[in-house]
């Protein structure tokens, strides 16, 4: 089973999306935008809680007037699901194998509340009959979600009360060490009884078996009593521990045949209840044991000497302060399960308390996982074999190598569960680039918004085909198309993953414009700090593809390229190209910018002797230049001295070779970093104009 989508209508920013989900997907988008907001929707629908009590205020209706509307889509059904889901009820939807779960709440501005229902739908049916039946308590475990969220503090988790992970895990797993003795006493002695009073009702019961057990479970009961902490206190602890010594081996003789009986008859009556009873009295038995050791420890500690000269000393006055009140020192509590409120949890010898941030961001992670899977190990729905998690920013206090570590130990964990049969469908939200590039791009759900609407984007599989055929319609021809496109995808994913929280990207063809376009938006008259707005720049080495690619996530996007006839921008629209009237961007920056300016770059960047060549090199060529040795003596000739036109035609055209041998970021960032407004091509400064007017009108719209 899947979660296959979830449709949600007039919730907080939300007006109508529908949001859908595949094994391991990755909610992306800007801050704000209603990511976490999607988790929270879900957990409406599957919480344990009755509606009426889901924390629904007047503030979470984008419409007070209208109706929040919470839909879940189930498929990808198998039998199991089906018959976990009561099939013979009517709630499957049998030509799509989905079961669709609607969560509904209304604001009543008479009352000044909310009324809250949740439900089985089938769309397949009239709309008379569509509701089928409430999605009550009986169904939810079948479909358990577990939401962590981004707020993650190991001090808050690590704890054993029922509010704190550690100490549900503890009840899970054996909440019989947190019980006061006492208690654990009384309720096996009144199991035992209830079985006694009704199993001569029972003829399957193994009477026989039983009433050797009996005696020495009598015999437990009537020694740790109660009271034992009187009867420790009055005898000699080995004596003690040789009684419960005693008491263990007997039990585990006779408890043995019982519990082969019970195993190898499944519908005897009061199988748990028996099955309870021997995993329970070994329990009482090891923590009298316990407390017996803790009495015998803090009895020898108060005889040492000092510990001893300190009561007398305090007897001697206290006697005489108060004479009716008998004083005694503890050094610690003998209540064995007291030792356990003190439980604590280490990594690396040190208490996870003391770590960083970060790794107490993943263990709270890790620990939410433990509860989860050990709530569903506990589970006697032996049916549940498809749980969802969501993770709200795992990314959080993370360095990237941990980020992308974090993702993998996911895949991980789902490989394992479906090793143990069971599918874990896990959903994060997620700002990182670093988490995104984990990511295969069908796995990504790109949230935008437009004019106050969010609109949701995701990647097909069948997108692929599209593309392929897009950039070449004749099959025969088309090839490892596809492979390619792919290879393409990864590359993007990998280098650009940030593309994907950007509110606008630039395509670019050449690292040089990739490195010089950020520093000129900033040196331009319109002094743009992409950053500020949101703006990447991207090298795609198949400009077209980048932009169907953009297209598809409905990210806005122009072109920025050099002219000619090598380019197909076949169906691209032209207000999103931006062409400069060269074949080549270095020749465009050269009959752009001032020609100091390129030979102030080259020299920052590359070697002393690359730049020597040079310049003895075109020493040869120009007869200004005539015995020099560098650029920088170059440099200052151009500063300095008239040079003819014949003499600049032939430098512009060496320095064109120059900037082409040494292209790359670097060499833009340089170029960019050292020219001025008027030096920015011209198709450059158009590009920024667009993306100013297409930023003024996304505020014109808010």
């Amino acid at each position: 089973m899947l979660l296959q989508s979830a449709r949600i209508y007039n919730y907080r920013n939300f007006t109508d999306i529908e949001v859908p989900f595949v094994s391991f997907s990755a909610l992306v988008g800007p801050n704000n935008i209603g990511k976490s907001s999607i988790l929270q929707a879900l957990e409406y629908i599957f919480t344990t809680a009755h509606p009426r009590n889901v924390p629904i205020t007047k503030a979470d209706f984008h419409d007070p007037s209208k109706k929040i509307i919470v839909e879940a889509v189930l498929g990808d059904l198998n039998d199991d699901d089906k018959d976990a889901f009561f099939h013979d009820d009517g709630l499957v939807n049998l030509a799509k194998n989905t079961i669709t779960i609607r969560f509904v709440s209304s604001w009543s501005s008479f009352d000044q509340d909310v009324e809250s229902e949740c439900y089985f739908v089938r769309d397949d049916l009239p709309e008379d009959q569509q509701r089928i039946t409430d999605f009550s308590n009986r169904y939810k475990p079948f479909v358990p979600l577990f939401v962590i969220s981004s707020e993650r503090s190991a001090s808050q988790e690590v704890g054993i009360s029922k509010r704190q992970d550690l100490g549900r895990i503890l009840r899970m797993y054996s909440s019989d060490y947190l019980k006061p003795l006492p208690t654990l006493h009384s309720e096996i002695h009144q199991t035992f009884n209830e079985i006694e009073d009704e199993k001569d009702n029972w003829d399957k019961f193994p009477h026989t078996i039983f009433e050797q057990i009996k005696p020495i479970l009598n015999e437990v009961l009537s020694t740790i009593t109660p009271d034992l902490a009187q009867i420790i206190v009055d005898k000699d602890p080995n004596d003690i521990d040789d009684l419960l010594d005693g008491l263990e081996k007997e039990w585990d003789s006779k408890e043995a045949g019982l519990q082969e009986f019970i195993d190898k008859n499944p519908d005897v009556p009061f199988r748990k209840t028996i099955l309870q009873v021997l995993e329970r009295v070994p329990i009482l038995i090891k923590r009298a044991k316990t407390q017996n050791s803790l009495y015998e420890l803090q009895r020898g500690m108060l005889q040492e000497r000092k510990f001893e000269e300190m009561n007398l000393g305090m007897k001697d006055v206290f006697d005489k302060l108060l004479p009716k009140q008998g004083m005694d020192i503890n050094l610690f509590s003998v209540q064995d399960d007291e030792l356990i409120s003190q439980m604590s949890v280490n990594l690396d010898n040190h208490s996870v308390l003391n770590t960083g941030s970060g790794f107490q961001s993943m263990f709270v992670i890790g620990l939410k996982l433990v509860r989860m899977l050990a709530q569903l190990q506990a589970s006697s729905e032996q049916v549940i074999r498809t749980f969802i998690v969501g993770v709200e920013e795992p990314e959080n206090y993370l360095h990237p190598h941990m980020q992308r570590h974090i993702v993998n130990f996911f895949r991980n964990l789902q490989k394992l569960w479906a090793e143990r049969g069971y599918h874990l469908q896990i959903v994060i939200t997620t700002h990182s680039p670093s988490i995104l590039n984990r990511f295969g791009i069908s796995e990504l759900v790109l949230l935008k918004e437009k004019k106050n609407i969010v609109d949701v984007s995701r990647w097909h599989e069948k997108s692929l085909e599209e593309l392929a055929t897009s950039l070449q319609p004749d099959e025969t021809k088309r090839g490892k198309l596809v492979s390619q496109i792919q290879l393409q995808l990864d590359f993007f994913l990998t280098l650009y993953a940030d593309s994907f929280f950007s509110s606008f990207v630039i395509i670019v063809e050449g690292e040089t414009e990739e490195g010089a376009i950020p520093e000129w938006a900033k040196s331009s008259k319109l002094e743009f700090d992409f950053d500020l707005y949101g703006i990447s720049v991207i090298r795609f080495q198949n400009m077209r593809l980048g932009s169907m690619i953009l297209k598809e996530f409905k990210i806005a996007h122009v072109i920025v390229a050099d002219g000619g006839d090598n380019h197909n921008f076949t169906n691209i629209p032209e207000d999103l190209l931006f062409l400069s009237d060269k074949k080549a961007f270095e020749k465009t920056v050269v009959d752009a910018a001032n020609a100091q300016t390129l030979l102030k770059a080259l020299i920052a960047k590359d070697s002393i002797e690359r730049n020597q060549k040079r310049a003895i090199d075109i020493a040869g060529k120009i007869n200004e230049f005539k015995g020099v040795k560098t650029l920088e003596e170059i440099l200052e000739l151009l500063n300095g001295e008239s040079i003819s036109d014949t003499s600049m035609h032939i430098f512009s055209k060496e320095l064109v070779k120059w900037l082409a041998a040494s292209k790359g970021i670097m060499l833009g960032k340089l170029i960019a970093q050292n020219t001025t407004a008027e030096e920015i091509p011209p198709y450059i400064t158009n590009m920024f104009s667009h993306l100013n007017e297409f930023f003024e009108t996304i505020k014109a719209d808010a």
